[in-house]
């Protein structure tokens, strides 16, 4: 990087990501052209947990119908959805003017379909959009913050998100769905809370205007993770947010501990706090 200088380094992590968007997400199994949206389609074979795996949220209600493959979800939208804001930005700075607008125009037109597939009005959430029902699949998640953390929400859909924050929020933060929706060994669901997903509703929530809101939640997890440390000694992939503990679910591995994205976000939100 010293050597070929900043820019020259930032236009080359473009090119990188750009590849990524337009060579594997926006087209062949990943994308749903009548709608314009993407989904997680692993082609390595069809077992199910492969599919989850790629999906991320290994293993969650989300996508345990066997329907990865028919859903557009929240998430890889709404981080699809900034991946062309910052294109369009990044064409802004070289003077790749058509480009620019290119982007620009995808990013409004991922914004507006996720606005009519995916936004409830009546519940103020957003779902995953199933593509073979043709409507949502009614799971309540987290996931329906990463808009807000996108930055791709009016002011009237952040104010409705943040009044059913309190279907996750419990004595020590944020569980990942408002219930297990019967599946109680699935990680990725309630009662279990996960550090990025904290730490993407805090930055959502502060985007918006709801700092306060943002410190409590950032307070409760900080806190869990604190007395959880002083009990084990170890810092955890995953936490119980309704018991206040280390998560003791088996699911497709033994509780890790370590761990890279708790540590990351304890020290950015550490941080955070002690700049107000």
């Amino acid at each position: 990087m010293a050597v070929c200088g900043y820019d020259y380094w930032l236009a080359c992590a473009y090119q990188m990501a750009l590849k990524e968007y337009e060579e594997y997400w926006c087209t062949g199994n990943h994308i749903f052209k009548d709608i314009g949206l993407s989904r997680f389609y692993e082609d390595s074979g069809d077992n199910w947990k492969t599919r989850h795996t790629e999906a991320s949220w290994d293993m969650s209600p989300r996508y345990d119908d066997e329907d990865t493959t028919d859903l557009a979800p929240i998430d890889l939208n709404a981080n699809l959805y900034l991946y062309e804001v910052h294109f369009s930005q990044h064409f802004s700075r070289t003077g790749e003017l058509e480009l620019a607008d290119k982007f620009k125009n995808r990013a409004e037109s991922r914004k507006q379909k996720m606005r009519e597939l995916l936004w409830c009005e009546e519940d103020g959430l957003f779902y995953d959009y199933n593509t073979s029902t043709q409507g949502q699949k009614k799971v309540k998640s987290v996931a329906s913050f990463v808009p807000m953390w996108a930055g791709m929400v009016d002011d009237e859909h952040a104010d409705k998100l943040v009044k059913n924050l309190s279907l996750f929020e419990h004595q020590h933060g944020l569980s990942t769905c408002d219930n297990d929706y019967g599946y109680n060994d699935r990680q990725w669901n309630y009662p279990i809370g996960w550090a990025p997903l904290h730490w993407m509703v805090y930055e959502g929530l502060k985007k918006y205007g709801y700092e306060e809101l943002a410190y409590r939640i950032a307070e409760k997890w900080l806190d869990l993770n604190v007395a959880v440390f002083e009990k084990t000694s170890l810092m955890w992939e995953k936490y119980d947010v309704v018991n206040g503990k280390e998560s003791t679910i088996f699911d497709r591995y033994p509780p890790q501990h370590g761990f890279g994205w708790t540590n990351g976000v304890f020290l950015y939100l550490v941080n955070e706090l002690q700049a107000r």
